[in-house]
């Protein structure tokens, strides 16, 4: 999950609404904002551990936000390349949602 609640659009349902594991009204304070907030580093932190068990690639997705520049996208290739992670497969960049798109509809 990219974030506490997902916003997915299926098709002639519109909107579903996706929570992530074991989330309820006691926790969601603990929980951040998706991997966006995180930013890369943990992420590729994570892989590159789970790297050194696997003898295939893992296909690393990175998350930034809107505010990342080319060099914070080279910083976190070449960290990535030096935790010795074997590729990175996306790299996701959250956008403002624009007002129209929020607007259903029915």
């Amino acid at each position: 999950m990219v974030s506490p609640v997902e916003v997915r659009k299926e098709g002639k349902l519109g909107r579903v609404y996706s929570l992530a594991y074991k989330l309820d009204e006691n926790n969601y304070k603990y929980y951040k904002d998706g991997a966006y907030e995180l930013g890369p580093n943990p992420i590729i932190d994570i892989v590159a551990q789970a790297q050194k068990h696997v003898d295939q690639a893992i296909s690393l997705t990175l998350f930034m936000n809107d505010k990342a520049t080319t060099r914070d996208l080279n910083k976190a290739y070449i960290r990535a390349f030096k935790a010795k992670c074997s590729s990175i497969y996306y790299v996701r960049i959250r956008q403002e949602v624009l007002e129209d798109s929020e607007h259903i509809d029915w």
